[in-house]
């Protein structure tokens, strides 16, 4: 497992410090310990080596003993005139006075010995001998060589000198050295205990060694290197194994007369007597040294104890308590002085810095949470919350078994109150009627307010039907009392369509949408209030010819795409589209989605109609880049059934297969709920395509931010009920900067949709919003009459008169 010093407390980190500190000394150590072992051992190698050299100096004058005798031997009458009679006395009273030497003999160039000093039982011949063959091919004193004589059979060293008459060689005197004569030499030199010294002839034949083993003399050496070494022709060293088994230390020298070798003289110290030294010099020394580390680390882990560990673990305590939750926590470590009271003074301050961004992320949480599920006008819930507590609501009228009422309410002349005494005024007028229905109502109902001019009240709890569409008819009354806003008399209408729990439904989206039917019913019959009915014959009739006509339009290619432009805010370039749907109704003209899509939706027939959305703008884009008009990316609107299927990430990957166009010229809007309650495998997916993804509406529901930073997603698309009043309202100003800072804060693009004038674009442009999208750049367009604005590359507002100086507005 790997080492991770991170892991490791504070101690122990201490110690291994320490540690590391020691690790010096204790390489001076370990390095003077070897040293003084390479300064015994080259001692030793010295001594060793003197040895070797005293015995080879000894053993060279021995063999210029040998050659003068051979040479006076040579030189006398009997051996010039071949007097054997002469010559064998001679011999033998030689032999008797030099009683280190085996024999003396006279030989022919046959190798037949013609006279010795020793009787012969029969005809010798040494001619097969290599050192009488050497002598007679260099014609050279030679010799050292072990052999058993044929004369005598002892083991002895031969030497033969040749005998040389007019420059020819006419014979040869040989004499043999016993073995023993070497040994009493070898004997003669003081040898330390564990130490040996031999000799052996030229081949690495063992001729001598001390102290003596008989039974190896005669053998040659079997440890390679030290018979390399003896064979090296100079002085040498080499660890090896002797004949007896013990590793040794040895010094070679070559025994050399007139520049030849004759003898090898080694000498061998024992090892494990000179590492046996130096291991008990060793241990001494390491027992001391490992004493004062000891005591170092005792005195080490004291002080820390006191002056470093209990300030640190006081640190650590508040730090978990802080981690635990408690920001008031801390040190009391400011009397600490160095480095650690540094620290703690800087974790106090840290810990009450966070202890306040606690307390305004708090608040600004709130406040995020709050405008997420209240509209910004009247603060009043907006469709998610009203949602949510239509459902809580519904499932305590299960248990109480009591009725509830969905209001449905839809303010009459709004819009062109709007319109004609300006937004204003048509705010104050919104404000002014939310303030009278929550006035109307019970304090356990609920109000909300869910575009411009619709409102939806929850009256939980209500009596028989008689009562309370009296109560609604009231209601209708107090809310449509005249207002005077601004000095203007303004009178408007509102009509109401009711649904019951659990009369109609018991499922709180469908409450909603029934209240809204019967409310279309009732404007329908210019009626200020309606219930819901299953027989309310036009609507439920209008909704199935819709239906048939929506399976026919798809089957017939009634359907078009056109294209909205999307421009940058810094360039004033179009830098992309997005894709929407139209249809072409034989009898209506083009009608925009806005009619059909919810029942497209419902009756599932939005998958095949947004594939041959998807499947269109991916051809058209692809022929635009074929015209050789500038590349951009077309957005297309996914829908929450098309990203729950399974086989959605094959229907885009076939689509830009089958279109020939580049991925990254796709983009897909999908909404902020699908977004967050989504597949993550299906977005990381056609993120792997390589395809840009965009939260679409962003804003409109409360996205957890921590949650959004992980999302696979390039584009944030602002709802377009935050920049509709932008200009007017301070609130979606905030909220819309809010946005953008936090879709800077993860690298991300920001669109806002829903521009429709210059002040709104400028507005835009210094809040630093990245691309923007609406009327004011352009209506959606069919692909012929995009592809001239394409061409141009700008969008109609930024268009300059002046081409030669600028493309931007001025």
């Amino acid at each position: 497992m790997k080492f991770q010093l991170s892991k490791l407390t504070l101690r122990t980190r201490l110690l291994i410090i320490i540690l590391l500190a020691s690790l010096p000394a204790v390489g001076l150590f370990l390095l003077e310990s070897s040293r003084e072992y390479d300064k015994a051992q080259r001692e030793a190698q010295n001594n060793l080596m003197a040895m070797a050299t005293l015995v080879a100096s000894n053993e060279s004058r021995v063999v210029q003993g040998i050659k003068d005798i051979l040479l006076a031997i040579s030189q006398q009458p009997f051996v010039q005139n071949r007097d054997l009679p002469m010559c064998r006395d001679t011999l033998v009273r030689m032999a008797k006075q030099f009683s280190a030497y085996d024999n003396f003999s006279v030989i022919d160039t046959n190798g037949d010995i013609l006279c010795t000093g020793s009787p012969l039982d029969g005809a010798v011949n040494v001619q097969d001998r290599p050192y009488f063959q050497t002598m007679m091919r260099e014609k050279r004193f030679v010799g050292g060589a072990y052999l058993v004589s044929r004369v005598t059979g002892l083991q002895v060293a031969t030497f033969a000198l040749p005998v040389i008459q007019d420059g020819q060689v006419t014979g040869a005197i040989s004499t043999a050295l016993r073995l023993e004569e070497l040994t009493s030499m070898a004997r003669g030199i003081p040898l330390p205990a564990g130490t040996v010294i031999g000799i052996t002839d030229m081949q690495g034949v063992l001729l001598t060694r001390e102290p003596a083993i008989p039974e190896i003399i005669g053998k040659p050496v079997q440890d390679a290197a030290l018979m390399r070494s003896l064979s090296a022709g100079a002085p040498h060293f080499v660890d090896g194994h002797g004949m007896d088994g013990v590793q040794r230390l040895y010094a070679a020298v070559p025994i050399q007369f007139e520049g030849k070798p004759f003898f090898y003289v080694f000498v061998g110290l024992d090892k494990s007597r000179l590492e046996r030294a130096a291991r008990n010099s060793l241990v001494i020394d390491f027992s001391v040294l490992a004493l004062i580390i000891a005591l170092s680390y005792i005195g080490t882990g004291y002080l820390s104890q006191r002056s470093l560990l209990k300030p640190v673990q006081r640190i650590i305590a508040a730090a978990q308590g802080v981690s635990a939750g408690n920001l008031k926590a801390r040190t009391e470590l400011n009397h600490e002085a160095g480095e650690i009271g540094e620290l703690a003074r800087q974790f106090d301050v840290m810990a009450e810095a966070l202890e306040a961004r606690e307390e305004a992320n708090r608040s600004a949480n709130k406040y995020i949470e709050y405008i997420a599920q209240h509209d910004p006008l009247t603060n009043l819930p907006n469709r998610r919350l009203f949602a949510m507590q239509l459902e809580q609501q519904t499932a305590r009228m299960k248990t109480t078994g009591k009725c509830l009422a969905v209001l449905f309410l839809n303010l009459d002349r709004f819009r062109l109150v709007n319109d004609s005494l300006g937004q204003d005024v048509g705010d104050q007028l919104l404000l002014t009627v939310a303030k009278r229905l929550e006035g109307c109502v019970l304090a356990e109902a609920t109000v909300a307010h869910l575009g411009r001019d619709e409102f939806v009240c929850m009256l939980p709890g209500v009596g028989p039907q008689e009562v309370m569409m009296g109560v609604v008819q009231t209601l209708v009354r107090q809310v449509t009392e005249p207002f005077v806003i601004g000095g203007e008399h303004i009178e408007i209408g509102a009509t109401v369509g009711v649904s019951l729990f659990p009369d109609h439904s018991e499922d709180g989206t469908t409450l909603v949408r029934y209240a809204e039917v019967a409310m279309h019913e009732a404007k329908e019959s210019n009626m200020p209030v309606r219930l819901y009915s299953p027989y309310m014959g036009t609507i439920a009739g209008r909704r199935r010819v819709l239906e048939t006509e929506l399976r026919r339009a798809l089957a017939n290619r009634e359907f078009l795409v056109a294209y909205q432009p999307k421009v940058d805010t810094v360039s004033k370039r179009i830098v992309g589209a997005e894709a929407l749907i139209r249809w072409q109704h034989p009898e209506k003209g083009l009608l925009s989605p806005a009619g059909y899509i919810r029942v497209a939706e419902e009756i599932q027939l939005i998958v095949p109609i947004g594939e041959w959305v998807l499947r269109a703008a991916c051809f058209q884009n692809k022929l635009w880049q074929d015209a050789g008009l500038p590349p951009i990316q077309v957005a297309v609107n996914v829908s929450a059934h098309q990203f729950k299927r399974d086989d959605f990430v094959d229907t885009v990957r076939h689509a830009l297969q089958d279109s020939g166009l580049e991925a990254r010229y796709l983009e897909l809007e999908i909404t902020e709920g699908t977004f967050l309650h989504g597949s993550h495998e299906v977005l990381h997916a056609l993120r792997g395509l390589g395809i840009a993804l965009a939260i679409d509406d962003f804003g409109t529901g409360y996205s957890n931010l921590s949650y959004l930073k992980n999302l696979p997603v390039d584009k944030l698309k602002i709802d377009q009920s935050f920049i509709r009043d932008i200009v007017r309202d301070p609130n979606d100003a905030a909220v819309t900067q809010a946005i953008i800072n936090v879709a800077r804060s993860l690298k991300l693009t920001v669109v806002a949709e829903g521009v429709e004038d210059r002040q709104t674009f400028n507005i835009l442009e210094q809040l630093g919003c990245d691309e923007i999208q609406g009327y004011y750049c352009g209506k959606p367009q069919l692909p012929d009459d995009f592809r001239a604005l394409l061409q141009s590359g700008y969008a109609t507002p930024f268009v300059s008169t002046d081409t030669t100086t600028s493309n931007a507005p001025a």
